[in-house]
């Protein structure tokens, strides 16, 4: 049963989805009938914690997911190995085991589904992904963490961040810091050199004090592949402070004073548009 609307309500519903009539049409069956408008007020927490609970209908349980589509599959694949170790207090450690192969093979088939979903606008298959993230948290079905928080959220931001540093480094320096790592370790990281040398390798590699203090050692190397010490970090960012300080300060008001000149210059445009329009 589809709930009545009035027109200001229909278009207020359109602008908040985006324009997306598969997104209205959902809105408005959730909101159809009570149970659907309480699991509606529902918080990814609470929708998560109750799909690991074994209580309701497929239907019931598969909706749960809408809550939040883009987080509530990551939750229970976050917290479904916690959740099967404290339910079923009398299963074997063998079966127990062997329910969470058998979820994580249901996470990997939804999580299949939601790359075709998102690569090929496929939205028919959004109900098969949540059935499977449904039928993971009911085959582990115990009580779930306190508070659970996908640690994929932070790891796939940290791994942007360091994405969009080896992007960066290699547009400045022409050359793929994976393929000539070692090239660049035995250079800059090569016991008994001082920071006068490393740093006039940096500007002939044309590369930064951050490129070689935090994507090279961070992203590039594993483990201990390289070690600086303190004394000489604090004598290279004394030396490339000294030498390109005043560029890179030079550089950042070009680039401020070039963006406010753009700015200016969209505002003027805009107010000259204005005028032409009104004038005819």
């Amino acid at each position: 049963r589809c709930p009545t609307k009035s027109i200001v309500e229909l278009e207020l519903l359109v602008e908040q989805s985006g324009n997306d009539i598969r997104s209205c049409i959902n809105t408005l069956q959730f909101q159809g009938g009570s149970k659907k408008d309480a699991i509606l007020r529902m918080d990814p927490f609470s929708a998560a914690g109750r799909l690991f609970s074994p209580h309701g209908t497929l239907n019931e349980r598969s909706s749960l997911v809408f809550v939040d589509y883009g987080v509530v599959p990551l939750m229970v694949s976050e917290g479904y190995i916690a959740a099967a170790g404290k339910g079923h207090t009398y299963a074997s450690d063998t079966v127990k085991l062997e329910r969470c192969a058998l979820a994580s093979e249901w996470l990997g088939f939804g999580d299949i589904l939601d790359k075709r979903i998102h690569r090929t606008q496929s939205w028919d298959l959004m109900t098969h992904a949540a059935i499977a993230t449904t039928a993971a948290a009911s085959i582990v079905a115990g009580p779930a963490p306190f508070q659970i928080w996908p640690q994929w959220l932070g790891k796939n931001s940290k791994r942007t961040k360091h994405r969009k540093w080896i992007r960066d480094m290699e547009q400045r320096s022409g050359m793929s810091a994976l393929d000539t790592r070692e090239l660049l370790r035995i250079r800059l990281f090569r016991s008994g050199r001082t920071a006068v040398d490393i740093v006039e390798d940096l500007e002939s590699l044309r590369l930064t004090r951050d490129d070689m203090m935090d994507t090279l050692t961070d992203v590039c190397f594993e483990g201990d592949a390289v070690v600086l010490d303190s004394k000489i970090k604090a004598a290279i960012t004394r030396e490339w402070t000294k030498r390109c300080g005043k560029t890179e300060k030079t550089i950042q008001v070009s680039q401020y004073f070039l963006i406010t000149m753009a700015l200016m210059f969209k505002h003027h445009l805009q107010i000259v548009l204005k005028k032409s329009m009104k004038s005819c």
